[in-house]
């Protein structure tokens, strides 16, 4: 409390930012604090402005003291300070969710929409959609959505992806509104800066396409594929999780279509969940003139122990998909069955139980039996895998020991841990 009214701004935010816990614990400090806050609210430096609206509306029991200086900062002369409130309007609803219809705050912030900071405008947009999103969130007027379009170029990339969002909830009625609409928002399809600008965009595109005019979905697919593409290889987990989550989504289905898997191709040093998610895609994409490449660049993801699972499955799918290599899905999940790595084994054992074997020469099929045979312990049950009783049951005339095998797996059915339902 001493700290508080102290003028050095670094003390001052530190202050600031530790006083909503200390309330929380302690809630007769904010009798202490109330008034140097009230102080700081009104200070002439627009930081320490910021630092008090910020706190004021953080903390429950200063209730009480919010509309005066929250409306007096909401019309604030510097676009940091209606920033602030803005965003403290946000807090107060998370502990008095009535207090921003009470206080008048809604139309208020409804006016702020058009605000000639972008950063203020989307935040009175992302506010709005916080405060009422019992009613839906905003409402997005042609009014409101013909203003927010003609402004798109002066919005930052991280803005601009939260207009485009919410730009989305006005549903034009006349063909000329549509159209003009899509021109405004045409240049966007190819940004560089920021995936959720692409995505917002195509989004938008295909909410105003494609119910009477889905003819143009191939020409909004050739537009836009390039600049996804070049995120997909981007450092960034979050740059390339945004278009692989919209490319895993029912609506990015066509997209993948002409997707050269290559470009799907996971890098050693991505994350765990970019890997899988591009893995999973890869499943999907491949085509039979790229399945020998693509193979070979994914057997080595198998013996990742963050993605191999998912590289197993790839394997699988693409034999699912591609009849013509099922041979040659086959004969890397062989390799993969030599390996003295636990996980890897496990991983391929468990692949081969959806694994179709139609079409593939018996003699392989020979081959993979007893492979599968030679790599189970039938002294342990319980770590023996469906696979092989499967396999067994369906191919067992081309191994001499599959009866002893059987028979052994029978005699201690009781402890045989897999489902077999």
């Amino acid at each position: 409390m001493k700290l508080l009214p102290n003028v050095n701004l670094s003390v001052k935010k530190a202050v600031h930012h530790i006083l909503p816990r200390v309330c929380k614990n302690h809630p007769q400090a904010a009798v202490l604090a109330v008034n140097t806050v009230l102080h700081d609210c009104s200070d002439p430096n627009p930081e320490i402005k910021c630092l008090g609206i910020t706190t004021l509306c953080a903390i429950p029991e200063f209730v009480e003291h919010v509309p005066g200086a929250v409306h007096a900062s909401l019309s604030d002369s510097h676009p940091k300070v209606r920033l602030a409130a803005v965003n403290g309007c946000k807090s107060l609803h998370s502990h008095t969710p009535q207090a921003a219809s009470e206080q008048g705050l809604i139309n208020i912030l409804y006016s702020l929409v058009r605000d000639s900071d972008p950063r203020v405008s989307t935040a009175a947009i992302l506010a709005l959609d916080f405060l009422l999103a019992e009613e839906g969130g905003i409402i997005v007027t042609k009014a409101m959505a013909k203003h927010l379009l003609r402004r798109l170029e002066h919005y930052p990339p991280v803005q601009l992806a939260s207009v485009l969002q919410a730009v989305a909830k006005y549903k034009p009625k006349e063909e000329d509104e549509v159209f003009e609409e899509l021109s405004l928002i045409d240049p966007y399809l190819v940004h560089s800066q920021c995936p959720a600008v692409n995505v917002n965009c195509i989004n938008l595109f295909l909410d105003l396409i494609e119910d009477n005019y889905a003819h143009l979905i191939d020409q909004l697919v050739e537009r836009s594929s390039p600049g996804l593409i070049a995120y997909l290889s981007s450092a960034s987990e979050s740059t390339a999780s945004t278009v692989l989550k919209f490319l895993l989504s029912e609506r990015g289905k066509a997209w993948l279509k002409n997707l050269p898997s290559a470009d799907l191709m996971p890098r050693i040093a991505e994350s765990p969940s970019v890997k899988i998610k591009k893995l999973s895609l890869i499943a999907i994409t491949c085509k039979e003139t790229e399945a020998d490449d693509i193979l070979a660049a994914v057997t080595p993801f198998c013996y990742d122990k963050s993605c191999g699972s998912q590289a197993v499955r790839c394997i699988c799918k693409v034999r699912s998909n591609l009849e013509a290599t099922s041979s040659k899905c086959l004969a890397v999940l062989l390799q993969l069955l030599e390996t003295s790595e636990t996980d890897v084994l496990r991983n391929c054992l468990v692949g081969l139980e959806t694994f179709s074997m139609e079409g593939i020469p018996r003699s392989e099929i020979s081959a993979l039996l007893e492979k599968v045979v030679d790599r189970i312990d039938l002294f342990k049950p319980e770590t023996i895998p469906a696979v092989a009783p499967h396999l067994l049951g369906l191919y067992g005339e081309l191994l001499p020991t599959a009866p002893y095998v059987l028979e052994h797996l029978v005699n201690n059915y009781n402890q045989l841990q897999f489902d077999t339902k």
